[in-house]
């Protein structure tokens, strides 16, 4: 994790703040999680629905700038992806061999899919390499982008007061105010919606603020789920 160093550096810039390698699979192979409701925006969807071809090939894939919660056998975090800039996003529960992924940068690349039929018994999925990367944009210092987490689910791992981990992958940076507020909906077991700012001089998102908390059978209709617009 951060050194200690950076955690200072962290307090510092954010007190002075005014203010997708694995493989692609978009499935419905989520064992009674609704996904669609959960990641409004980002709809439940399959590859082919998108246009791909049920074919070994390659195929142009967008990537935004953050993940989203999901769940397929366990609860992690998914890459949101559309195969063209005029589709929704979707929920991609598999990763990408090859891809080094870092938050808050949006992507256009290539990859390469061996459809699981071509591949040996043993392997039970898909799989997709990274072939080249088209474009990395870096994302907009400071654009706001809204991520719900469950908390009774354990993804929320402390660091320091005022650094976690969110399913063991990326760091978050909050302000003592917020953070005790994400403590409070974590001890009491809710979903939260956190609105999250890129910081390009930290390289890790900050919490701004938990926008909304609720009982997990309550937050649809107290809070709703995030929309990942363009």
């Amino acid at each position: 994790m951060k050194s200690h160093l950076l955690l200072t550096a962290a307090s510092l810039a954010i007190s002075a703040c005014t203010g997708a390698t694995d493989s692609i699979r978009i499935d419905d192979n989520t064992q009674g999680f609704d996904t669609t409701e959960f990641a409004a925006g980002a709809r439940k969807t399959t590859l082919q629905e998108q246009g791909e071809s049920e074919q070994n090939g390659y195929s142009t894939l967008y990537i935004k700038h953050h993940k989203a919660e999901c769940e397929g056998f366990h609860v992690k975090l998914c890459y949101l992806v559309r195969s063209s800039t005029d589709q929704p996003w979707a929920l991609m529960y598999d990763s990408i061999e090859g891809f080094d992924y870092q938050w808050g940068h949006h992507y256009q690349i290539h990859i390469y899919t061996q459809r699981k039929a071509d591949r040996q018994p043993s392997d039970s999925e898909d799989s997709y390499q990274l072939v080249n990367v088209v474009e990395q944009s870096q994302y907009q210092h400071g654009r706001q982008s809204n991520l719900a987490v469950r908390t009774e689910h354990g993804g929320v791992k402390w660091q320091s007061a005022q650094l976690f981990t969110l399913w063991g992958e990326v760091d978050i940076a909050c302000e003592a105010n917020q953070c005790a507020a994400l403590q409070t909906s974590i001890e009491q077991n809710q979903t939260v919606n956190l609105q999250l700012n890129h910081n390009s001089i930290l390289n890790i998102p900050v919490l701004a603020q938990v926008t909304c908390a609720d009982a997990p059978t309550a937050f649809s209709d107290t809070c709703g789920w995030p929309t990942y617009p363009e």
